[in-house]
C-alpha cells in the first residue's frame, strides 16, 4: 500500500508503506519502508527500511530525505541503502540477516510531551517566517496541534529542537494527521477529527463525515490555480531559481517529461551558478534527462560545495556503471574528501558499485580510520562491505589484513563483522561458497592468532548459531531474537560450519582446551571431544560455580550429543546447589526421554519449590 507519493529530486517518485501491510513488487517483499520507482527506466527500488509505521515523506532544499510514522517520535533521516529501528517482537526481522544493526529517528533535544507526529513536511518559501523557514512541521495528532522543530546538524546526521506550535486545537476532537505545502506556501492540515484515534476496537463506529482539511495560509501568499504545463520550456526553468519548493519539483517534473533538449545549455549555465541550490537542481535535472555525462559529474566530485559533492557520489552509484576515470575521482575523495556528509555517501555508494570500484572506495575510507563515533557512517560502511562480501571473501580478507590495518577501528569491527558473516554460511545450501566463506572466516581468524579477542571469537559464535536460518517471509517476529540482536545469548545451536573453519576452530581449542569461548566454539564446529570436556569441567565439584555454569550454558545451547545421564546424575546430587541442579534440567530440555521423566516424577515432591517450577516447565513444555 503506497502512501505520500513524492517526486524526489533526482527525478525518482518515492513513496512510503507502513507496517500492517505486507508488499510484493516484483521480486521485492517488504514491509515499512521508503521505495522509489524510475519512469524512465522502470527501476523499483527499496530506498531504505524500517522506521514503524511509515506516513510522511519530505525533501529539503539540498534533497535530504525526512520520513515520519505514527510511532512516538518526529521522525527519521533517511539515507539510502539504510536499516531503521521497528518493533521487531510484533512485524518480525530486517530482511537482510547480515545487517546488525540499524539507525535510530532523529534525536530530540527538546522533551515534550507529544504523540505521534506522522505527515511530516519541510517548510520552505518566503512566505514562511524567518525563523521557521526551513524547519519540520509534524501533525501531533494526540495533542490536537501542529509542531515545527528547528535542525540543527549532528555528524553526519541530524537533532531535532522544538521551535513552537504552528497550529493548536481548542477541541479534542481534532486530530491532525497529514500536512502538504502548497505553490503559495501555505500549509494544508488534514484533520481526521473524531472522538477516538486510537483503535483499540476494529468493529468500532467511526464517523467518516466528520473529516476535514485545513489551509494556513501566509499574509501576501500568491493563491490561486497554477498549470505549469502552459509555461514554455524557458520558464519552467526559470523556476528552478523560485524559492518556493512546489514550483521547483514540479517545473523539473514537467521539463522532464517534455524531455526538451533545446535547454541543456542554459541548464549547464544554471549549473555553474554561485547559488548552490541552482546547481543542485542542475545537476538533478541533467540526472533525471539522462544528460548527466561523465564532464558534468566530474564537476560535480571536485565542487567546492560539499552538497554538491555527495549528491555526485549518489548520482555516480545510480549509474551503477561508472568509468574507470569516475571510479579513480571516487577512490580519492575516500582517502581525502573533509566532508563527513560526503563520506558518508561515498560508503553507502561503494555498495551500488562493482565489486573493484566499491571495494576501493572502502578500503580507502577505512584506511583514514575516522568517522567511528558518528552513528550513520560506521553502519552505511558495512551494509556496502557485505554487499560485497561473498564475491572474493579470501582475496579481501587478505586485503583488509595486510601491513597495520587490523590495528585500526574501522578494520577491526568490520573484520568481526565479516567473521560473523562468513561463519553463518551461504545460506542456499551452496556447497562450494560455504566451503570459500569457512576458509575467509579462518583467515581472519589467523590473522589474529596472536592477539585473540574475545571480540571476534563471540562474533564466530553468533554467525555459527545463525546458520541455516534465513527470512522466510513476513510477520515472524520470533525471529528477531535471531537477526535483529547482538547478544550471543540469542543464537541457538544450527547446522555444522564448513569444514575448514571446523578443523580450524577444533585446532585452536586442542591449543588451549580450558578456554570456555573456544570451548564453546569448538562444540558449535561439531567437535565431540570439546563437548565431554566441557560436560566434566561442569559436574566438577572442584570448580567454581559461576564456571560450572557457563560449562552447562554451552552444552545446552551448543552441544549435539546425548549427555542425558550426565545431567541426571548432576541433578540428583542433593549436595549440589539449587542453582546448579536447575542448570541440570535445562541440559535435560532437548534429551529428555521417558525414563528422564519418571526419575523427575519420583524425585518432585522431595526437592524445593523453584526446583518443582522447573520440573513442571520442563514436562509441560
Amino acid at each position: 500500500m503506497a502512501n505520500h507519493l513524492t517526486w524526489g529530486p533526482d527525478g525518482w517518485l518515492y513513496g512510503v508503506t507502513g507496517s500492517t501491510a505486507t508488499n510484493r513488487v516484483r521480486d521485492h517483499e517488504f514491509q515499512q519502508a521508503v521505495w522509489r520507482y524510475h519512469p524512465r527506466t522502470k527501476d523499483f527500488e527499496i530506498f531504505c527500511e524500517g522506521g514503524g509505521n511509515l506516513f510522511g515523506l519530505a525533501f529539503d532544499d539540498v534533497g535530504t530525505m525526512f520520513f515520519s510514522s505514527n510511532g512516538g517520535h518526529v521522525c527519521c533521516h533517511g539515507v539510502q541503502g539504510a536499516y531503521y529501528e521497528k518493533a521487531f517482537a510484533k512485524h518480525g526481522p530486517l530482511h537482510n540477516p547480515f545487517a546488525y544493526g540499524w539507525f535510530k529517528p532523529i534525536h530530540k533535544r527538546t522533551p515534550y510531551s507529544g504523540g505521534p507526529t506522522p505527515g511530516t513536511i519541510l517548510l520552505t518559501g518566503d512566505s514562511i517566517p524567518s525563523e521557521m523557514r526551513g524547519s519540520l512541521a509534524g501533525a501531533d495528532f494526540l495533542g490536537h496541534r501542529i509542531l515545527w522543530w528547528k535542525i540543527h546538524p549532528a555528524g553526519s546526521t541530524f537533532e531535532l529542537d522544538l521551535g513552537g506550535e504552528l497550529f493548536l486545537a481548542n477541541d479534542s476532537w481534532s486530530s491532525p494527521t497529514d500536512l502538504a505545502q502548497g505553490p503559495d506556501g501555505s500549509v494544508y492540515v488534514s484533520d481526521f477529527y473524531d472522538r477516538r484515534t486510537a483503535h483499540p476496537d476494529p468493529d468500532a463506529e467511526w464517523d467518516r463525515s466528520n473529516g476535514r482539511i485545513y489551509k494556513i495560509q501566509p499574509l501576501g501568499a500568491r493563491s490561486g490555480p497554477v498549470d505549469l504545463t502552459t509555461r514554455s520550456s524557458a520558464e519552467l526553468l526559470k523556476m528552478l531559481e523560485d524559492n518556493q519548493a512546489w514550483y521547483r519539483r514540479r517545473a523539473a517534473v514537467e521539463l522532464v517529461a517534455r524531455d526538451d533538449r533545446s535547454i541543456l545549455p542554459e541548464v549547464h549555465k544554471l549549473f555553474r551558478s554561485e547559488v548552490v541550490r541552482n546547481t543542485l537542481e542542475a545537476s538533478w535535472l541533467l540526472h533525471s534527462m539522462d544528460a548527466l555525462d561523465d564532464s558534468m559529474l566530474k564537476k560535480m566530485l571536485e565542487h567546492s560545495s560539499a552538497e554538491v559533492r555527495s549528491w555526485g557520489v549518489r548520482l555516480a552509484g545510480d549509474q551503477k556503471k561508472i568509468t574507470s576515470g569516475i571510479s579513480a575521482i571516487l577512490e580519492s575523495m575516500a582517502r581525502q574528501d573533509d566532508s563527513i556528509h560526503v563520506r558518508s555517501q561515498l560508503v553507502a555508494t561503494a555498495g551500488r558499485l562493482s565489486h573493484v570500484a566499491g571495494i576501493s572506495i572502502l578500503l580507502g575510507w577505512m584506511d583514514r580510520d575516522i568517522d567511528q563515533r558518528d552513528p550513520f557512517v560506521p553502519w552505511r560502511a558495512w551494509w556496502s562491505l557485505e554487499k560485497h562480501s561473498t564475491t572474493s571473501p579470501l582475496a579481501l580478507i587478505s586485503q583488509m589484513t595486510s601491513g597495520e590495518r587490523p590495528q585500526k577501528t574501522s578494520f577491526r569491527e568490520n573484520l568481526w563483522r565479516l567473521a560473523r558473516r562468513y561463519a553463518s554460511g551461504s545460506g542456499n545450501k551452496d556447497v562450494e561458497l560455504d566451503e570459500r566463506l569457512g576458509e575467509a572466516c579462518a583467515a581472519i581468524l589467523r590473522s589474529i592468532a596472536n592477539d585473540m579477542p574475545s571480540e571476534g571469537l563471540e562474533s564466530v559464535s553468533l554467525g555459527l548459531g545463525e546458520r541455516g536460518k534465513r527470512l522466510g517471509g513476513m510477520g515472524m517476529g520470533s525471529l528477531y531474537e535471531t537477526y535483529a540482536l547482538r547478544s550471543s545469548e540469542q543464537t541457538p545451536s544450527a547446522q555444522r560450519p564448513a569444514k575448514s573453519l571446523a578443523v580450524f576452530l577444533e585446532r585452536l581449542w586442542r591449543a588451549d582446551s580450558g578456554n570456555l569461548l573456544k570451548t564453546r566454539l569448538a562444540i558449535q564446529a561439531g567437535c565431540d571431544d570439546a563437548e565431554r570436556t566441557a560436560i566434566a569441567n561442569a559436574s566438577n565439584p572442584q570448580l567454581p560455580e559461576s564456571s560450572r555454569l557457563h560449562w552447562i550454558e554451552s552444552v545446552t545451547r551448543f552441544g549435539a550429543s546425548d549427555c542425558s545421564t550426565q545431567a541426571m546424575s548432576l541433578y540428583q546430587r542433593s549436595e549440589e546447589s539449587a542453582t546448579i541442579r536447575r542448570a541440570a534440567l535445562s541440559l535435560l530440555e532437548k534429551r529428555l526421554s521417558l525414563e528422564n521423566g519418571q526419575q523427575l516424577l519420583a524425585t518432585y515432591s522431595e526437592v524445593s519449590p523453584p526446583l518443582r517450577t522447573e520440573i513442571r516447565r520442563l514436562l509441560l513444555r
